[in-house]
């Protein structure tokens, strides 16, 4: 079993910055749980299809998926190989 359970989400310098607690359980019980920390850049939709171009990516449309009570919404970029 895999869980990855967020436990904070900070914006920071251009980005943001999630915590989460992950914890693995192998088919023999074995368990183990650390924290983990990732940085992640705010990019815009050209922005990200430019990195992406430059790593050998290209741009396949986009999607939007609108704001609820519980989500800001956000604009999705497709990538194909």
């Amino acid at each position: 079993m895999y869980s990855s359970l967020p436990t904070a989400v900070r914006a920071d310098r251009g980005g943001f910055v999630l915590e989460r607690r992950r914890e693995r359980i192998s088919a023999s019980g074995s368990r183990s749980v650390e924290q983990d920390v990732i940085r992640l850049d705010r990019l815009t939709g050209n922005e990200l299809e430019s990195e992406a171009r430059a790593a050998g990516l290209h741009p396949a449309g986009r999607a939007a998926v609108a704001a609820t009570d519980d989500y800001v919404g956000s604009e999705v970029v497709l990538l194909r190989a």
